[in-house]
């Protein structure tokens, strides 16, 4: 076809003779249909093949996570890093507020790492030692009234959780009053 455009050979006017030059013009609306069909079909299968590898890929991230070194760490290594890691870390209570109330935000380093894993906190929730020590950081006094509940709270949860230890609570006030 594309030859006898070259040498300027023109179809003739007829319904026929288009059909001469290229059949695809008689069902090229079909084809065209067809292959955005298959194209649509294309991309989700390529959509669902994604989605398989994002799944693939999780389960091998945690599979590669059972032979991370921290893992194979002793518990008694373990608690002393977080032991250390508290020194670090000291208890703090700060309070957001919105137009309607107070909310009381604990930050806690004992708190903190039982957050990271099932194994971490197992052992930090069995580990008086790692509940005997509370620093206790209020930023400021006015509306406590409004915070003492979690602040009672907090403190009957470290107690309960440091026995037999002793808790060894330290308070610091700052006020942002003049």
């Amino acid at each position: 076809m594309l030859e006898r455009l070259r040498r300027e050979e023109l179809p003739a006017r007829r319904p026929s003779s288009i059909a001469e030059i290229n059949p695809l013009f008689e069902n090229g609306s079909s084809l065209l249909i067809e292959f955005d069909e298959s194209i649509a079909k294309i991309e989700e299968a390529v959509q669902r093949l994604k989605q398989t590898r994002e799944r693939f890929e999780r389960s091998l991230n945690v599979a590669k996570s059972l032979f991370a070194p921290v893992r194979r760490l002793p518990e008694d290594v373990l608690v002393k890093i977080f032991s250390l890691y508290q020194g670090e870390y000291s208890f703090k209570l700060e309070t957001h507020h919105t137009s309607e109330a107070y909310f009381p935000s604990i930050r806690s380093a004992t708190l903190h790492l039982s957050c990271v894993c099932s194994g971490w906190r197992r052992i930090i929730f069995s580990t008086p030692r790692l509940w005997s020590t509370l620093d206790l950081n209020l930023d400021s006094m006015e509306n406590a009234n409004k915070r003492t509940a979690g602040i009672l709270n907090t403190l009957s949860d470290y107690l309960s959780r440091s026995r037999p230890e002793p808790l060894k609570l330290r308070i610091a006030l700052l006020s942002t009053q003049s």
